[in-house]
């Protein structure tokens, strides 16, 4: 996926920076409440494990998309490095 290559250039180059990462990845994971997993969903999943970072999204926040089919998503995610100032609500 190009934007999470496009991240991982940017982290790199911040090197031990605080960063907070706010995008909407069009990413479906059950990890951010999503009923069944897709590719870029896997991706990112793993980005946040390789590059240590805190998914702040809450599973009981408000959708930030809902389809004319009644679906809901959370396709937008906050996520945070581990040197941010405070703690995460959960490491993924």
């Amino acid at each position: 996926m190009e934007t999470l290559q496009e991240l991982y250039s940017i982290l790199t180059d911040l090197g031990d920076e605080r960063v907070l990462i706010c995008a909407d990845l069009n990413a479906h994971s059950r990890i951010w409440d999503y009923v069944n997993e897709d590719t870029r969903g896997a991706q990112v999943e793993d980005f946040l494990l390789d590059q240590q970072l805190y998914l702040l999204n809450e599973k009981t926040s408000i959708p930030h998309l809902s389809t004319a089919a009644g679906k809901d998503g959370r396709t937008c995610l906050s996520l945070k490095s581990r040197t941010s100032l405070t703690p995460a609500h959960r490491k993924f």
